[in-house]
C-alpha cells in the first residue's frame, strides 16, 4: 500500500476533459522546477488516463502517483496535506465539501460551483483556471504553515454546514 513520506497532495476524480489534470499536471512542473518537495497523488480512473501518464512522464513528474479508481478514496484522503482541484467544470463538488468534512486545505480551480462551497476563498484558496495560478496556490499551501493552519480550522468550520443535519434543515425549510 501506499506510504506518506512528505508533504503530500490529493486530486480525487475521474481522469476526464472536465477535470483537467493536464493543467495540475503543469502546475507539479512548475512546483518541481523550483525544487518544492511534495507528493501528488491521484485518485481516479477514466478516458484521459493514456494521455495523462503520458504527460506525466514526459514532465517527469517522478513524485506524481497515479492511484487509479479506489472504492473508498478517504484512506487516501486523510493522509494527505493539501486537496487539489484543477477542474474547468463541475456540478457541486462533491470531494471538495469531503476534503472539508475531513479538515483537509483545499486550492482549487474557480468553476462553477467552487464559490458555494468556499465562499471568496475564504475556506479555500480558489484560483483562476490555469496552471500558473494552480502552481502558485499550491506553492503558497505547501510553504506557508501558518495559511495551512488557517484554512484546515476554516475547514472545521465550514464542514458544520456540510453536516446531514444542516442538509436537512436546509431541505425542510424548502419546504
Amino acid at each position: 500500500d501506499i506510504k506518506k513520506s512528505r508533504f503530500t497532495a490529493i486530486a480525487v476524480g475521474r481522469l476526464c476533459e472536465a477535470k483537467a489534470y493536464h493543467i495540475l499536471l503543469d502546475a507539479c512542473k512548475m512546483l518541481n522546477d523550483d525544487g518544492i518537495e511534495y507528493d501528488l497523488w491521484i485518485v481516479g480512473d477514466g478516458e484521459d488516463k493514456e494521455q495523462l501518464l503520458k504527460q506525466k512522464n514526459t514532465l517527469k513528474l517522478d513524485n506524481v502517483q497515479f492511484l487509479g479508481a479506489k472504492p473508498n478514496p478517504y484512506q487516501y484522503m486523510k493522509l494527505a496535506d493539501l486537496y487539489v482541484s484543477s477542474s474547468i467544470y463541475e456540478g457541486l463538488s462533491t470531494t471538495t465539501i469531503e476534503s472539508l468534512i475531513m479538515g483537509i486545505p483545499a486550492v482549487v480551480t474557480d468553476c462553477t460551483g467552487m464559490r458555494d462551497i468556499l465562499g471568496d476563498s475564504e475556506y479555500g484558496l480558489i484560483v483562476p483556471i490555469n496552471a500558473h495560478s494552480l502552481y502558485e496556490g499550491m506553492k503558497k499551501m505547501i510553504n506557508d504553515d501558518n495559511l495551512s493552519h488557517m484554512y484546515k480550522e476554516k475547514c472545521k468550520e465550514r464542514a458544520k454546514d456540510f453536516s446531514k443535519d444542516a442538509t436537512i434543515s436546509a431541505i425542510e425549510a424548502l419546504f
